[in-house]
């Protein structure tokens, strides 16, 4: 198994290394950020980072893509403005045909471990090693790094699951622009989606009226 410097000199264009945003300060004493980028001991070519922080929706979840937070977070601040999320850093990297999606939804494939896993400690074994390039486990694919224990507490909630692995929130952003599968919103608009809220609720909350004023009729 090669080393860091070794893989990065050997296959430039298709390593992609993250790097996300850091916030700090208080909304007292006013509130900002900064991106944080990989270790300059890696060698990391700028167009091959890609960028992994998600934009939280008010029920704490994760529903669109990095962009979203790029757009209404990142360069507000003009901390850049030729930035892309590692979804799209990836797809390009494996030399695949990529849309920048414009702030859609991710369409979530499933639980944790719906995409396959291979621990690290059967990398590092040699012998392992060795079996897993003879069975091709990792030929024609792109193969995401990542932490997935409970310990290192890199969890995200999604609309499947209260506590998914980060690197497991990335896989479906590339799945899903691999696949052409994000969603839309339906209605983009958000007074607007207040206002058929109301009206469903206020259509509901008439007919179960009509509904209780009815007799009742019990056959037995």
């Amino acid at each position: 198994f090669p080393s860091h410097d070794t893989a990065f000199q050997k296959y430039p264009e298709q390593v992609v290394l993250a790097y996300n945003y850091v916030a700090f300060g208080t909304p007292t004493d006013g509130e900002g950020g900064q991106l944080l980028f990989p270790n300059p001991v890696f060698g990391a070519d700028p167009s091959r980072l890609g960028f992994i922080t998600f934009q939280l929706e008010p029920d704490g979840r994760v529903y669109r893509f990095p962009e979203a937070f790029i757009d209404n977070v990142v360069k507000p601040q003009n901390l850049g403005d030729d930035i892309s999320s590692f979804a799209v850093s990836s797809l390009r990297a494996a030399k695949m045909s990529v849309i920048v999606p414009q702030q859609e939804n991710i369409f979530f494939y499933g639980p944790p471990t719906t995409f396959p896993r291979v621990s690290f400690w059967k990398i590092l074994d040699p012998t392992n090693w060795e079996v897993l390039l003879r069975e091709g486990t990792f030929q024609d694919k792109i193969v995401l790094i990542g932490p997935t224990a409970d310990s290192l507490q890199d969890f995200v909630a999604t609309p499947f699951s209260e506590t998914i692995p980060g690197i497991e929130l990335h896989a479906n952003a590339i799945a899903t622009l691999m696949e052409d599968r994000a969603i839309a919103e339906g209605i983009p608009a958000a007074p607007m989606r207040g206002l058929v809220v109301l009206l469903g609720t206020l259509t509901a909350g008439i007919l179960l009226n009509r509904l209780i004023k009815r007799p009742l009729l019990i056959i037995s």
